[in-house]
């Protein structure tokens, strides 16, 4: 940073700095009896090097009349020292020690005092956009204050019975006669957020807030790093406001079921409700009933009840795992797509007309199924009117996911890790094919957080994670893993021309693989050459390399699936799994 913000408050008063390199701003009490202001610094005498220096003087009695300085350095890193008070910071930082301030700090001087960065966020009062519902407002604010909050709920008013533990605000909401009840990560209130809070609970209270949103207002929490995720979302955005139906394909853990929340929140249809059903988990014999609802006496037991297509007339049907629809359910599901009405089971048959937008997702190749008589043909292309192909997780997908996904298992609970241990967690999970995608990341996080030694580094932690997932035996805290200088004791058993001859012939595999999935893709006539340039050959030869890998008809001008050359480079990146401890070693990782 090259200006430090800060904004100084006690009582109703407050005084804004603004520190550049070399500045620093003293903090002590007032020695008068008025409320005289400090006197500001004079000028400089020219080619001086001394520190230009601020003074707050506080009335308050609890602060020290030589209390504490905060000091922005030439780098531009900020400082607090405590210039030995009598009442300390709300830090508790050791006498005349300095302490780095963090992007985001709050500090209190004696009890009356905050002082605190200052950020554009919290002082701006137009609006952040309008919400459909409460709860979307409650997923704004979650996002937004997540480095400051533990807790958001809602409260019913007649249930409280009292302040809930720790530092928190309640602010009462119109719409369903109850609380907003937030629950603050520090035992100090940061006053400009809590104002920020007050005012958009206010705005949504008075309705400015309450209105349905542009369709691209509200954030996507479909995570898309990599080029192809992002081309996803891309068409996502397109079809979003439309009422096509959406085929979602992809392996399991891909992101299809956010993806489908995410198409519903940005949809015309918003307003209505997302009814999602998995259909490879409900019998056979009642999931007919489940989707079209049963009249009374359809069978043994059977009441009147709607279905989950009249559940959600009006919004989205989300149909999950839809390559387990049973053949006959397939053919009334068709039916209803087309007329759009269902009946219920049951006699008489009355049909009932419904307003239903369809999104459907499956891990199963739709068109083998249908090449083999397991899925209707013609509900196939009803369904797959706007496909959408989710790849899976990249390293830099991986990279942005696992922030998120920490910062969700903090609200279950677990432990939270500093931004740097984040930082080098998200570094090793890049190095890993995660087969099971967020799933498996997600679980490999949970095992991580919870086998976590604190006086381990977080590259041992992370080893004894993918132990856990590879199901050998957990390493006793009593022994300690080995230090990352310590070659994996597999090395040594093969001799060093050998290891070194594998090494640099996956890793040349892998480089050559890698240019070769982003030059490319998406293709058109000269890639081939291009990529011969790159690697300092001609286009014939980098066929003729990427025919070793198995990997042909590029160079008669054919297409490929890219998903060929994503295998290949899976495979050469677990052939050097074994190896990854003993790389990390040779890069001081």
């Amino acid at each position: 940073m090259t200006e430090l913000s800060i904004m100084i408050v006690e009582g109703a008063n407050k005084e804004h700095r603004k520190l550049g390199p070399g500045e620093r701003l003293l903090i002590n009490r007032s020695t008068s009896s008025t409320d005289t202001p400090c006197p500001e610094p004079a000028p400089l005498p020219s080619g001086s090097v001394s520190t230009k220096e601020w003074r707050f003087c506080a009335s308050s009695p609890r602060v020290s009349q030589n209390h504490a300085e905060i000091k922005m350095h030439a780098n531009g890193r900020a400082f607090l020292k405590d210039m030995g008070s009598t009442n300390g910071t709300f830090l508790r930082v050791s006498p005349f020690q300095e302490y780095e301030l963090q992007d985001d700090f709050e500090v209190w001087f004696g009890t009356d005092v905050q002082l605190y960065r200052q950020s554009p966020l919290w002082d701006e009062e137009s609006s952040v956009g309008v919400f459909a519902s409460l709860e979307d407002l409650v997923g704004h604010l979650r996002t937004v204050l997540r480095k400051f909050i533990r807790d958001i709920s809602i409260v019913p008013a007649n249930r409280v019975e009292g302040p809930p533990p720790g530092m928190c605000t309640c602010l009462p909401l119109s719409e369903k006669d109850a609380l907003l009840v937030v629950q603050w990560q520090h035992t100090t209130f940061n006053l400009a957020i809590e104002r920020w809070l007050q005012r958009r609970v206010v705005l949504f209270n008075s309705g400015a807030l309450g209105q349905p949103p542009p369709n691209d207002s509200r954030p996507w929490e479909f995570t898309a790093a990599s080029a192809e995720r992002r081309q996803v979302l891309q068409l996502a955005r397109r079809v979003a406001p439309t009422m096509g139906t959406v085929l979602l394909l992809g392996e399991s853990g891909v992101g299809k079921e956010v993806l489908a929340h995410d198409l519903h929140r940005h949809s015309n249809r918003r307003k209505r409700a997302l009814v999602a059903i998995n259909c490879g988990a409900m019998p056979k014999d009642l999931l007919a009933g489940l989707l079209f609802g049963t009249k009374k006496g359809a069978y043994t037991g059977a009441e009147e009840k709607p279905g989950l297509f009249e559940e959600a007339s009006g919004g989205t049907l989300f149909l999950d795992e839809i390559g387990e629809l049973p053949l006959d359910v397939q053919a009334t599901l068709l039916r209803a797509l087309d007329e759009r009405k269902i009946r219920r089971i049951g006699n008489p048959p009355i049909e009932i007309p419904v307003d239903v937008r369809i999104i459907a997702a499956t891990n199963r190749n739709l068109e083998k199924m249908v090449a083999e008589k397991t899925f209707r043909a013609d509900l196939y292309w009803r369904l797959s009117a706007v496909p959408l192909i989710i790849p899976c997780l990249r390293p830099t997908d991986v990279m942005a996911m696992v922030p998120l996904l920490c910062q969700q298992l903090v609200q279950d609970g677990y432990s939270e890790l500093s931004d740097e241990e984040v930082l080098r967690v998200s570094r090793c999970a890049t190095t890993v094919q995660w087969t099971g995608n967020a799933r498996d990341l997600k679980n490999a996080l949970v095992r991580y957080l919870t086998y976590r030694e604190p006086s381990a580094t977080a590259e041992q932690n992370w080893q004894q994670a993918m132990r856990m997932r590879s199901h050998q035996p957990a390493v006793e805290s009593s022994h300690p893993l080995p230090p990352p200088s310590v070659p994996p004791s597999s090395e040594p058993e093969e001799t060093p021309d050998g290891l070194m001859k594998k090494l640099t012939g996956h890793i040349d595999a892998l480089m050559f693989l890698d240019f070769a999935r982003r030059i490319l893709f998406p293709w058109h006539r000269g890639k081939l050459t291009k990529l011969g340039v790159k690697l300092g050959m001609t286009g014939a030869g980098a066929a003729s390399r990427l025919k070793d890998y198995g990997i042909t008809g590029i160079a008669d001008g054919n297409m490929i699936d890219p998903a060929v050359i994503d295998s290949q480079i899976a495979s050469e990146r677990a052939k050097l799994q074994p190896h990854a401890e003993y790389l990390r070693t040779l890069l001081g990782l």
